[in-house]
């Protein structure tokens, strides 16, 4: 599977799809200030949905001094929003796919933060350019219940026609908040797109060995080491 190129297929389709995602039945006060928030954990996954994509597009709107004036804070409330949302964790590991088991613990807590703060700053700096378009939601055939998982459907509309996204969101438990642990754009499935990534980051950077020969730890965890750091900036 070809990667996703954030910097370019990201921004053009994403933006839209994941501003419907940055509340999970959170109610955001949009002012100059850091957003609070209220989390009651109620609703259908459609319906949260729903019902916080206007709060977010009127956060944005509202705070658009902020990222030239304070771009650090501006940067951690939108992380505050998203977190309870988005498993970034989960995601982050998914990403690492097998390299997950040959990172130390230290590795694995720096490309989780790594992995949110490219995400969020991405995501910050598409959406102060962002320009208008329509969502909808596409309703399920029948009530969600007696499961953990759902996939919730949206059709956006911009200016280069109409895309559909596909989130994959799970919860723990009957009484936990959804979050999105994966997404799909048309055919494009982003996990696979992002762990493809980081597989090809980690490979360019191991050592080319003799026929017979065996990668060791070391050269392993450097290399992981390197695809971490060098994250998002290409």
């Amino acid at each position: 599977m070809k990667p996703i190129k954030l910097t370019h297929l990201f921004w053009q389709h994403f933006r839209c799809a994941l501003v419907a995602l940055a509340m999970i039945t959170v109610t955001a006060t949009a002012s100059a200030q850091a957003p609070k928030l209220v989390i009651d954990g109620t609703g259908t996954p459609h319906q949260v949905v729903e019902s916080v994509t206007e709060q977010l597009v009127v956060f944005f709107s509202s705070n658009k001094n902020r990222l030239n004036e304070d771009p650090e804070g501006y940067y951690a409330d939108v992380r505050q929003l998203l977190e309870p949302v988005i498993a970034f964790p989960y995601i982050a590991r998914n990403v690492m796919a097998r390299y997950w088991g040959y990172a130390t613990a230290e590795q694995r807590k720096m490309f989780v933060d790594v992995f949110t703060d490219n995400l969020v700053e991405t995501y910050v700096k598409g959406m102060a350019s962002y320009s208008k378009f329509d969502m909808s939601v596409v309703q399920p055939e029948k009530e969600i219940t007696g499961t953990d998982k759902a996939n919730v459907v949206q059709l956006v509309i911009d200016s280069t026609g109409e895309t559909k996204v596909v989130y994959n969101m799970r919860r723990k438990d009957a009484e936990s908040n959804w979050q999105l642990v994966n997404l799909w754009l048309g055919s494009s499935n982003l996990g696979k797109s992002l762990q493809s990534q980081f597989d090809g980051a980690v490979t360019s950077n191991l050592p080319k060995l003799s026929k017979g020969d065996k990668y060791n730890k070391d050269q392993v965890n450097s290399a992981i080491d390197a695809a971490i750091q060098n994250w998002g900036k290409a």
